[in-house]
């Protein structure tokens, strides 16, 4: 899978950001972990931003792409302000 992620407005530089999968369609479903976008300590040009773009390849289970077609599939991006998640949003196909 190739993937580009754009950012902006986080309140403090971005330490991590994950594909989860969810447990429904819902808007407030959610999930474990299951692909690295962004390390902790970020190991791409994102490092320290508040804002920016991240693109790059992951080998992605098929289990997670079935999810990812069910639109069941989220990012989250975290900061240490926000370790949990500051923001986020559904992955869509292109």
């Amino acid at each position: 899978m190739s993937y580009t992620m754009t950012y902006s407005g986080l309140s403090t530089p971005i330490t991590g950001a994950h594909i989860h999968s969810a447990t429904s369609t819902s808007a407030t479903a959610t999930g474990p972990e299951s692909i690295t976008i962004v390390g902790t300590p970020a190991s791409t040009t994102a490092a320290n931003a508040r804002a920016g773009t991240v693109t790059g390849t992951a080998t992605v289970p098929a289990a997670l792409v079935t999810s990812m077609n069910n639109g069941q599939t989220y990012i989250s991006i975290k900061t240490s302000r926000f370790p949990a998640g500051e923001i986020g949003g559904t992955i869509r196909k292109q």
